[in-house]
Parts: C-alpha cells; sequence; structure tokens
C-alpha cells in the first residue's frame, strides 16, 4: 500500500493533513518501519507543498526529528537516565521547530503514552495540532529481526576472535 492510499484512507484529502497537522508522532515497536514511514511522509509533504499554488501550503517547511538528527544512540534505551534525557531532547527539538508554518514529524519510539500527551499539550498551546501514527509490523517480524541481528552480532564477534 502507497503512502498516498494510506493518508486518503486516513485523512480523506491530503490538504487535511497540510492545514490541520502540525505534529506527526510517529509511534511503534523497534524495527516496524517508523523511519520509513516518516521519511515517505516528509517526501509526500514536500511534494504537496512544491505542487501548491496557495501562499500559506508553499511557505510550509517539513522536519523530521529523530535519533541520527539529534546525535543519539540507540544505547540510550539501555538506562532509565540516559532514556529521560534522550526524551528530553527530543522535547526540546519538537518544541523549538512547532510552529503554524512547519510540519515536524517526530521519528521516535514514543511508547509513553504521557510523552506523547505532553506533546500533544504544546501543540495546543501554540494553536496547532497533532496525531499519531502507529506504525506496526507484528510481533513475528520482530522477534524475527531479533534473532538476525543477534546472530549477526554474534558472527561478527566470532570473526573478529578468529
Amino acid at each position: 500500500m502507497s503512502i498516498e492510499t494510506v493518508l486518503f484512507v486516513y485523512m480523506g484529502r491530503w490538504h487535511h493533513w497540510l492545514t490541520f497537522c502540525e505534529l506527526v508522532m510517529i509511534t511503534g515497536y523497534p524495527v516496524s518501519g517508523k523511519s520509513r514511514r516518516a521519511s515517505q511522509l516528509r517526501d509526500f509533504f514536500l511534494q504537496r507543498i512544491a505542487e501548491a499554488t496557495d501562499a500559506p501550503t508553499a511557505r510550509l517547511k517539513v522536519h523530521i526529528v529523530n535519533s541520527e538528527s539529534l546525535d543519539l544512540s540507540h544505547d540510550v534505551y539501555h538506562s532509565a537516565k540516559s532514556e529521560k534525557n534522550a526524551r528530553a531532547a527530543e522535547y526540546s527539538a519538537v518544541k523549538r521547530l512547532l510552529s503554524r508554518d512547519a510540519i515536524v514529524i517526530l521519528d521516535a519510539l514514543n511508547y509513553i503514552k504521557g510523552f506523547r500527551y505532553q506533546l500533544f499539550c504544546e501543540a495546543k498551546a501554540l494553536q496547532t495540532t497533532s496525531c499519531v501514527v502507529s506504525s506496526q509490523n507484528g510481533a513475528r517480524l520482530n522477534v524475527t529481526f531479533s534473532k538476525l541481528l543477534r546472530f549477526t552480532s554474534e558472527r561478527q564477534a566470532l570473526a573478529v576472535a578468529i
């Protein structure tokens, strides 16, 4: 299913997203396709903005906030304290970028409902709207990929030892 099909199914028309949704929070398990969906959404929005004829839509900017843009490693999720600091960095980046002239796509775990609510409140305080997109691949695929990663890392460790 293409990203346009997904947007049409959920929102009816694409311009509804461009006019009314300044914060898009993508949530889901690791390896569920969150980054791919964020990239597809960015490309979709940029294409529609480039095609726009009205000034408010044409001046929109699209930002993706993710661990790469914030220079966070995936090891921050191993301890509660470092994860809290990572969420604080994500929150401040979203708060800094969020405006009525920008679409911010938050591509992170976002599994804590309170954190998503905090971002929702921030969007409401700026008189902007937000939505949550859930990216789900199924538990079986995630378990299979985790086993593959574990096997690959064990093979690399063995190769280094030899």
